[in-house]
């Protein structure tokens, strides 16, 4: 006997990936011949399997409050794609891939979140701006308070996504970093590049399961012309300009690249990473602080990008800066 529970239509022609379709049902009866007024409509896509970067561990809280649980978010940063997330898994780089519990059957659509906890409750009794609809329980691995790594495999062991987290990436202006989480500052990054974590603000509640990141840097100020986006910045943790991706249009090549951040007396006050290799562009967040991680002085700074090709002179890009009480 047919399950009345559902409806099973014959497509004339296979669904096209890639492309999503919406769906209408009009005329639905009740059992006693009365007719829905409205149209019962949805959308439908035929969902991808995951290659590398297109699911991404987007925040993680690995030092929970007391009586809180950790959480790990995923997210599809496709403006199209729907993703068959089935058979994903996530480990700690300490056991083998595959002993970790895979994802059931779901599909993530596109610019979608997914978290996942042992415990809802444990989580938004924390976070109530949490979004329980977004919501997966999932045996998380077990993270260290202080520094680790996640990884996120396909079923057959291939990496999606990884990221090496650490205490060290919350802002020191953090008085207590428990509770807090980091995030993803900007989907079109790859994991491991200079920035590319930052700590939730309290504006947001510390953290920001289910639903856009507080620290997120928007796509379109990542490209075009060198920029500072914001030009001006308040290290203060309270989510507003707290931190500026600094933008480096190197043109078309392979480069090698140093930023550093200098302020108004042609002091050193922040160095990135050295002989850093890029193709095209380089983006850099600075959160404000120096070196020594103490935040940076009110004043004018200037960003320095300096790079070279193979066989190149080596350029210069400036950028000026400005860090308010």
């Amino acid at each position: 006997m047919a399950d009345k529970r559902y409806l099973f239509a014959v497509l004339d022609k296979p669904l096209e990936a890639g492309k999503e379709y919406a769906i209408s049902i009009k005329g639905v009866q009740d059992c006693a011949g009365n007719t829905v007024a409205v149209a019962l409509a949805s959308t439908a896509q035929l969902a991808k399997k995951p290659g590398a970067g297109q699911v991404l561990i987007n925040e993680i809280l690995f030092n929970p409050n007391p009586n809180g649980l950790d959480f790990v978010e995923l997210y599809n940063p496709s403006k199209s794609d729907w993703i068959d997330v089935e058979g994903l898994r996530l480990g700690n780089g300490t056991a083998a891939f595959n002993a970790a519990p895979p994802l059931p059957d779901l599909v993530l659509k596109a610019e979608s979140y997914l978290w996942l906890a042992e415990a809802m409750p444990a989580v938004l009794n924390f976070y109530p701006k949490g979004r329980a609809e977004n919501y997966l329980r999932y045996d998380l691995p077990s993270m260290n308070d202080d520094a680790g790594r996640l990884l996120l495999y396909m079923s057959d062991g291939r990496l999606v996504d990884s990221v090496a987290y650490t205490e060290k990436l919350h802002s020191s202006v953090l008085k207590d970093k428990e509770g807090v989480s980091l995030e993803r500052i900007n989907s079109n990054w790859f994991a491991g590049q200079q920035g590319d974590f930052a700590w939730c603000t309290e504006a947001a509640g510390w953290a920001t399961p289910g639903f856009k990141n507080s620290q997120s840097i928007a796509e379109e100020n990542s490209k075009g012309k060198s920029s500072a986006s914001p030009p001006i910045i308040s290290p203060d943790g309270d989510g507003v300009d707290d931190l500026t991706n600094l933008h480096f249009e190197l043109g078309a090549g392979q480069w090698t690249a140093k930023v550093q951040i200098y302020d108004s007396e042609g002091r050193v006050a922040r160095l990135f990473s050295e002989n850093k290799s890029t193709i095209s562009a380089l983006d850099i967040v600075w959160d404000g602080l120096s070196d020594s991680g103490k935040k940076a002085n009110t004043g004018g700074y200037m960003a320095l990008c300096s790079y070279y090709g193979a066989g190149g002179r080596p350029k210069k890009i400036k950028l000026a800066l400005a860090v308010a009480p």
